[in-house]
């Protein structure tokens, strides 16, 4: 007796007698082979009540009626088991597993394992992929988990104006894009329609300077402004409280306007603004402090520290006051004034000088002997000093030194007189 040679199907022979017998081994073995159905295909051994048709692969290594089958298919037939073996091609569904699996000759594999995705024109995933969308994917979420020490999600671009984005959209138009748009910096960018866009944030690609508003140009952060330049909405605020917040805009080409505190003021909170150093851009503009709001306010400095302390003050009517809130007139200070060092300024000159001065206490002038008195000419008519070693106390004549007198002297202009 022959058999096919793929299915190993029993062939006829000719003018063979009890034809029906090879013929019926025929038709189960195919009932076992076409269409194939498997009903479980990790079991070694038979299960132990199995009902004619059902047919399992036979997992190494078989036990009981199974011994010596491992890998062929398991057919009952008439509460016995018959075994087919498989050919290569043969293709199976696991129904306990919703698998499919193809014998190649050797051993059962799954079907996704033997699949060739590589090059695929286009894919769609729950939808369907077109010439622009090569991959498209309707889901609810997407994961990308990691093998080894994380995992990285690349966009390349080949040339710098080229996109490389994430575009984020409602109903299949952009309201969003985040990514390098037609250069290398990094772009943040909103719509309100998909047509018109707006730049949210622009980071340099070479400087890592920022831009808010626009392009980060040459400092670390640059805020621009689309509003009216007379008004905070061209500028940049920070909080949102309405008595702590700073709203800081350009009002012209050389006036930065401040719309709110500089500082949260007691019983307000907010954080300290701190300065090193507070100058015009160039030197051909002048550094202008300026308090708006209709009513007339004062300009305090403060020391801050646990408790801040005022220590200077414009006032409204322009006067400047130092460790006092008291106006006594133009400049009032409560404490002394003192130079950084002994004997190195002078209040007024000769070619400016005070009219009048009111004292409460004494005026006291510097010691000398008369060799160390600066020259009479030099220090100009009506100068004062106190000299410590004249010669005689004679009023109004001219000082000689060497002596143990102690006189007031007084400069004509040439000459030092006591008096």
């Amino acid at each position: 007796m022959t058999n096919t040679p793929r299915a190993a199907l029993p062939e006829l022979a000719a003018a063979q007698a009890q034809k029906h017998v090879t013929h019926n081994d025929a038709l189960l073995a195919l009932d076992a082979l076409l269409c194939c159905r498997i009903l479980d295909r990790d079991l070694t051994a038979p299960p132990g009540s199995p009902s004619d048709g059902d047919a399992y692969i036979v997992k190494a290594t078989g036990t009981g009626d199974w011994a010596g089958h491992d890998g062929a298919i398991a057919y009952c037939v008439d509460g016995a088991w018959r075994f087919a073996s498989p050919f290569a091609g043969l293709t199976a569904l696991i129904a306990d597993d919703s698998d499919i699996v193809i014998y190649d000759g050797t051993s059962w594999s799954d079907l996704t394992s033997m699949l060739n995705l590589e090059n695929l024109p286009m894919l769609g995933v729950n939808t369907t992929a077109d010439s622009t969308n090569k991959l498209a994917v309707k889901s609810s979420a997407l994961l990308f988990d990691n093998i080894g020490n994380g995992v990285q999600t690349k966009l390349n671009k080949h040339a710098s104006t080229d996109t490389a984005s994430f575009l984020f959209q409602t109903n299949y138009s952009g309201r969003a894009e985040i990514g390098t748009t037609g250069d290398d910096d990094f772009h943040f960018k909103v719509s309100p329609d998909g047509s018109t866009w707006y730049e949210a944030i622009n980071i340099d690609g070479a400087t890592g300077n920022t831009g808010i508003g626009g392009p980060a140009i040459s400092t670390s952060l640059v805020v621009i402004g689309t509003g009216t330049p007379t008004t905070a909405a061209s500028g940049v605020q920070f909080g949102t409280d309405t008595a702590s917040k700073i709203n800081l805009y350009r009002f012209n080409s050389t006036t930065l306007k401040c719309d709110g505190w500089l500082y949260g003021a007691s019983g307000v909170g907010g954080t300290v603004a701190q300065f090193n150093t507070l100058e015009p851009l160039s030197a051909s503009y002048d550094l202008t402090v300026k308090v708006y709001g209709g009513t007339a306010r004062n300009i305090v400095f403060q020391n801050v520290g646990t408790t801040p302390t005022e220590s200077a003050r414009f006032n409204t009517s322009g006067h400047f006051l130092i460790g006092t809130t008291t106006d006594n007139g133009l400049l009032t200070i409560a404490g002394k004034i003192m130079p950084e060092a002994d004997n190195t300024r002078d209040v007024g000159s000769s070619s400016f000088r005070f009219a009048n001065g009111y004292f409460g206490g004494t005026v006291r002038t510097g010691s000398y002997t008369v060799a160390t008195l600066p020259s009479a000419s030099t220090a100009g008519a009506g100068a004062r000093a106190f000299v410590t070693d004249a010669t005689a106390t004679t009023f109004a004549t001219a000082v000689a030194g060497g002596g143990s007198n102690k006189v007031p002297v007084v400069s004509d202009g040439t000459n030092w007189i006591i008096g």
